[in-house]
């Protein structure tokens, strides 16, 4: 028990329970999950860091009794705790990966840290903290700590920052849609990020180190007599900055472990701009899907800010006080542009509740079928999924259902969408096979061959049975993919596995239909049942 609690502290793990098992061992659970796609779901955990990459799922057939559960009253046991710890000094140690990531975000906008917004609380994060305290004239304490929260949750919430993933590029980053506009670079496949205001321009780009390698040296080649602010380069990373006339140039680059491609992030910004905005732009890009900008509301951070917040409605603070009263800073307002898009999705029960892609419906105002209002119930940006149902209760004579097992390595597959509007008309459908078990670097995907084109995103992709064994999410971009290799892609497309969309169905408590049905259907017949269930969404919004 002892090195289990050693355990739970060092990793900083909320954990909920303690198990003794059957084998003398002890078990640490964080929580319970349907079985249906719990593999893929806890590896997904497991590579975004937001679990230790040793945890795995496990029935508790063994576990024989529990040793240690968390308190029904952990919260304000917390709470109490640490009104009685606010004048000692900070220590990130308890903080879960989370919270620290989610401090480094508000040192970034601080403008105080540089680094990656990867929780990892090294010497850097440390001495921006400290930097941050000496910019304020604030003391060391945890109460400083839990007013930095404060300030970032504010910023966040004011700034509408968003969790950016580009397929075509394999990276991500945040950014904040309250000032900027993220528009689509068609040429390849990622977003142009530009401020409302004019002051910041974002672009991203990927190539082989040869290529990065020479962006890099032209940036310091074309400085002016201000000269570099900083150079830096190690194994996977290039960062370059300087200061050009009245611009700042930062560039960062990142290696994709996967295919050793080098994904860039190049921002320019008016030297006048003093939001940090692309500081935390900046630090938060990574290689594949980045976490939410969030913390846990029972974790060690908020049971230090809901204290702190207590001692402040108590009049026990003039430090917390003077902080938290301070005018927020000023947002621009955004223009009021209106844009039309399209996606698909499908019927995934008799209530007419439609699975779609998160991304679909990304800064939607109004989202409609057939002319029919939708409302969002459930989305999700790590795994790229929502789920809508009817804003008038109505029912769906035709749904299709999830298969109970994951299809197999060169399986059959249909796949069933609305590409290119306002180009071709009507319901698609191509068949393929599933040609890997696994995106890119994504356990919770799997590659298919079947042909997809903008606007698929959302459909179904179903086995020879007519069972949901995935959902369309992204293509690898062709021309962008030749120019970099050399090679022409030959039908690499990508699809959430049908396991992770009936598991995010049951976790938000939105039934669905599992079954193991052996009864091969004619692809003809395959086509009308697809036809009945899948259905075209119009996105309504404002840039």
């Amino acid at each position: 028990m002892t090195d289990a609690f050693s355990y739970i502290r060092d990793n900083a793990i909320d954990a909920a329970a303690i198990y003794a098992s059957s084998n003398g061992w002890y078990a640490i659970s964080v929580g319970t999950i349907p079985n249906t796609g719990s593999g893929d779901f806890v590896a997904s955990l497991a590579g975004r860091a937001a679990i230790p990459p040793d945890s795995y799922c496990s029935t508790g057939e063994a576990y024989v009794s529990v040793a240690w559960s968390r308190p029904a009253d952990t919260a304000s046991q917390t709470s109490s705790s640490a009104t009685a710890s606010l004048d000692t000094p900070f220590d990130a140690r308890p903080l879960t990966t989370q919270e620290k990531r989610y401090l480094q975000a508000g040192l970034a906008l601080q403008g105080t840290y540089s680094g990656l917004t990867d929780g990892e609380w090294g010497r850097g994060s440390q001495a921006a903290y400290e930097a941050f305290l000496d910019q304020e004239g604030w003391s060391d304490t945890n109460r400083s700590a839990a007013i930095l929260a404060i300030l970032t949750a504010d910023a966040i919430e004011e700034g509408r920052w968003t969790n950016l993933y580009m397929p075509a590029i394999n990276a991500s980053l945040y950014y904040p849609a309250a000032n900027m506009s993220a528009l689509d670079n068609t040429e390849n496949r990622t977003k142009e990020i530009d401020s409302y205001d004019g002051s910041i321009a974002t672009r991203f780009y990927v190539g082989n180190q040869t290529d990065v390698v020479d962006f890099h040296l032209s940036l310091r080649r074309d400085q002016d007599n201000w000269g570099p602010l900083y150079e830096s380069q190690s194994d996977g990373l290039i960062v370059t900055g300087t200061k050009t006339g009245n611009f700042y140039s930062y560039a960062r680059s990142l290696r994709d472990p996967a295919d050793g491609l080098w994904s860039t992030v190049f921002i320019v910004n008016q030297l006048e701009d003093k939001s940090n905005r692309p500081a935390l732009m900046a630090s938060g890009f990574q290689i594949g899907r980045a976490p939410s900008l969030d913390v846990s509301n029972s974790g060690h951070l908020m049971s230090l800010v809901d204290a702190t917040v207590a001692e402040y409605e108590a009049g026990r603070s003039a430090e917390v006080a003077a902080t938290t009263n301070a005018p927020p800073p000023p947002v621009a307002a955004p223009p009021t542009e209106r844009f039309s898009a399209t996606g698909s999705g499908f019927y995934i029960n008799a209530d007419a509740a439609i699975m779609t892609n998160a991304h679909v419906i990304e800064d939607c105002d109004t989202l409609t079928v057939e002319g029919k209002a939708l409302r969002v119930i459930a989305a999700s940006e790590p795994f790229d999924l929502a789920i809508l149902t009817p804003v008038t209760p109505r029912s769906a004579d035709n749904f299709l259902s999830f298969a109970a097992k994951p299809a197999r390595l060169n399986s059959d597959i249909t796949v069933a969408g609305f590409p290119l509007q306002g180009i071709l008309s009507g319901l698609n459908i191509t068949r393929g096979s599933i040609s890997s078990m696994e995106g890119l670097e994504d356990a919770t995907q799997m590659q298919i061959s079947a042909p997809v084109q903008p606007g698929n995103s959302g459909g179904p992709i179903v086995d020879r049975f007519g069972r949901v064994v995935g959902i369309v999410v992204s293509r690898l971009d062709y021309d962008y993919t030749k120019r970099l290799t050399g090679a022409e892609p030959q039908s690499i497309n990508f699809g959430i596995r049908g396991a992770i969309g009936a598991m995010f169905a049951g976790l938000n408590d939105v039934e669905v239909e599992t079954t193991d049905a052996a009864g091969q259907i004619a692809p003809e017949d395959l086509a009308d049942q697809l036809r009945d269930a899948t259905v075209l969404i119009n996105c309504e919004g404002r840039h």
